[in-house]
């Protein structure tokens, strides 16, 4: 993955599961997932938000998790 390295930190949306496309490595490029369950392959998915600290050459992730969403019904 080539990323541009002026960045510090690279959130994404759209996609629901949680993950780092540039794990290990720097920028971080973050899709921190949807935090509601929208459909029925979602039901056993943990679901989480992200806190980023950014600073010039280093960026630290906080994944949490959600314990208490509510499920999912059609």
């Amino acid at each position: 993955m080539v990323v541009d390295p002026r960045l510090e930190y690279v959130a994404m949306g759209h996609i629901h599961k949680s993950q780092n496309l540039n794990k290990g490595n720097h920028p971080p490029v973050v899709y921190s997932g949807s935090i509601e369950r929208v459909d029925f392959g979602e039901v056993k998915a943990d679901k989480f938000f992200v806190l980023a600290e950014v600073e010039k050459g280093k960026t630290d992730l906080d994944w949490r998790m959600l314990k208490c969403i509510r499920p999912f019904h059609d």
